[in-house]
């Protein structure tokens, strides 16, 4: 072999083996951005800030500030300086452009939000984010109720409806309750009975016992969507058997169960019998419901 042949391969074998190396550094490169990627979309401050470090050396301001922003969120106070700079380098911009004065905002809300306490609202809005289901419920009856959040039906609704759709929770039927709640009232919705007494039904099926509870109460009353069924109402009402605590939540309902078993009617007999066997268990119950006991036996 001539000596410029070998001279032209061993070129060619070092400039193949760049290559390589090249593209080996490469792989290594994305694999690793992808590893960090990962984590900081799973809530990992650490690499949500390097990645905003990344991308604002980088000069992707928006990027840089999206992560950053995730960091502060979660209380890290790196990310907060980090964003304040952002914010000084934006606002001392000679000419602005309409991208540099929107991020200029965003960042700013971001850094009044870090400056504030965090409220009730701010911890179960973070963990529902994160996927805690009775954060999601909570959030549902805040709004609900217009306390520690502005009342805000459509926001209730949304949250007891993901609630409700949930198989993660650790009251199943709580979601539907407080649905139902919302039909029965009209909060937020138009009144519709039959939709609620189907939300009652499916969550007392689920064991959630206010639910039986509410269906019984209705069933008492009588509405426009059904009629008064005492044989249904006491079904659901009388959970006052022997040798069982009864629910201190039923003894709400007790006069209404009462008064079905003393006039009858509407599917059932009267049942005077009935009436002082629940009052003789709630009676020896005293320990659960102290003075109750002396004004459920005067009933």
């Amino acid at each position: 072999m001539k000596p410029r042949s070998k001279i032209t391969l061993a070129i060619s074998a070092v400039i193949i083996i760049s290559a390589a190396s090249a593209l080996t550094y490469k792989i290594k490169e994305d694999n690793k951005h992808k590893y960090i990627l990962q984590q900081a979309e799973s809530g990992m401050v650490k690499y949500q800030l390097a990645l905003g470090e990344r991308y604002f050396n980088d000069h992707d301001m928006p990027q840089s500030a999206y992560w950053l922003g995730k960091a502060a969120e979660q209380g890290s106070h790196e990310a907060v300086d980090r964003l304040g700079v952002m914010a000084y380098y934006l606002k001392s911009k000679s000419n602005p452009s309409a991208e540099d004065q929107q991020l200029f905002t965003e960042v700013e809300q971001t850094l009044n939000a870090s400056r504030r306490p965090q409220t009730m609202l701010d911890i179960y809005q973070q963990r529902a984010a994160e996927g805690d289901m009775d954060a999601v419920l909570s959030l549902g009856i805040m709004y609900k109720r217009g306390e520690g959040a502005p009342q805000d039906y459509a926001q209730a609704r949304n949250y007891f409806e993901r609630y409700a759709a949930s198989d993660k929770t650790s009251s199943p039927g709580s979601g539907e309750y407080y649905l139902a709640s919302l039909y029965l009232a009209g909060n937020g919705v138009a009144v519709d009975g039959v939709k609620a007494l189907a939300l009652l039904q499916k969550s007392c099926d689920l064991k959630f016992k206010l639910s039986c509870y509410q269906i019984g109460d209705l069933y008492y009353q009588g509405g426009e969507s059904w009629a008064k069924d005492y044989k249904k109402a006491t079904a659901l009402l009388d959970v006052y058997s022997e040798g069982k605590s009864a629910d201190s939540r039923a003894v709400t309902h007790i006069q209404d169960l009462f008064t079905m078993y003393r006039d009858g009617g509407h599917g059932i007999q009267p049942n005077p019998q009935r009436i002082k066997a629940i009052k003789t268990q709630l009676c020896r119950a005293d320990e659960l419901y102290g003075e109750d006991c002396e004004g459920i036996a005067q009933q």
